[in-house]
């Protein structure tokens, strides 16, 4: 098992907000994408076990790349509601001095159900008194979005990609991105846009002031980078800019 990252980017001056950390399993093996990988664990009953050898593994790449931001852990509502989760995760904390809960954000996706919010709300709040915060992931793709967030309060939006894609050629992706926005803004969410690949979709986000965004059209998913290797982000932070100030105008 190995982590790869792909930065989280503020569209509002286009430095790197944050970075989610990705799995891939064995090269050149069936189980490399994540997908197949955690579909099969899931299926064999260990995806739990899974998840917790991943976070370990982000956590020492995080803490050995000196990552200062933000960073998005993916984490299923199996795992997360684990009795033994939250221990697991403070300990290779411990294991970091420099790294602390107030760094992390765990991206909840929608498409494992929650079949107790109440239940997942207390867990939740286990984790929040520690500083942990959390991303309802895949927003608009999968199960009742609007309970997700209104059950669980997340300080964070991820919209789906399928929301993301040609945008700018669908009025009622645009309908449903803006009233995402508008929630979001009211109940003091941040909101990442996901799946970004094109110019045009990334000026739709700008129009709407979309705090951050993700995907190709930033970059690709990569090694996690020191501060000091970064000097190709430079251009992606002058694109952004010169972008909104043309959208603006």
């Amino acid at each position: 098992i190995s982590v790869l990252a792909q930065p989280i980017m503020n569209l509002n001056n286009g430095d790197v907000f944050g970075w989610e950390i990705l799995t891939r399993g064995p090269v050149a093996s069936v189980f490399h994408l994540p997908d197949e990988l955690f579909r099969f664990a899931s299926q064999s009953k260990q995806l739990s076990k899974l998840e917790f050898m991943v976070v370990k593994f982000a956590l020492e790449e995080i803490a050995s790349r000196q990552i200062r931001e933000p960073v998005f852990l993916n984490v299923t509502a199996v795992t997360l509601s684990h009795p033994l989760f939250l221990s697991h995760v403070l300990q290779c904390l411990e294991k970091h001095p420099p790294l602390s809960p107030a760094q992390i954000v765990f991206e909840i996706t929608e498409r494992h159900e929650v079949e107790d919010f109440k239940a997942m709300t207390e867990t939740l709040d286990r984790f929040r008194r520690h500083g942990f915060r959390f991303a309802v992931d895949d927003m608009g793709a999968g199960y009742s979005s609007l309970q997700w967030v209104g059950e669980l309060a997340p300080e964070l939006i991820k919209i789906d990609r399928s929301v993301i894609q040609f945008v700018d050629r669908f009025a009622v992706k645009m309908s449903l991105l803006r009233a995402i926005v508008t929630a979001a803004r009211e109940m003091s969410c941040e909101v990442v846009a996901e799946g970004v690949e094109r110019e045009e979709e990334a000026d739709v986000l700008f129009r709407l002031n979309v705090g951050m965004g993700q995907g190709y059209y930033f970059a690709k998913p990569n090694v996690l980078l020191r501060e000091n290797e970064r000097e190709a982000f430079q251009e992606t932070k002058q694109r952004i800019q010169n972008r909104r100030d043309q959208v603006a105008s």
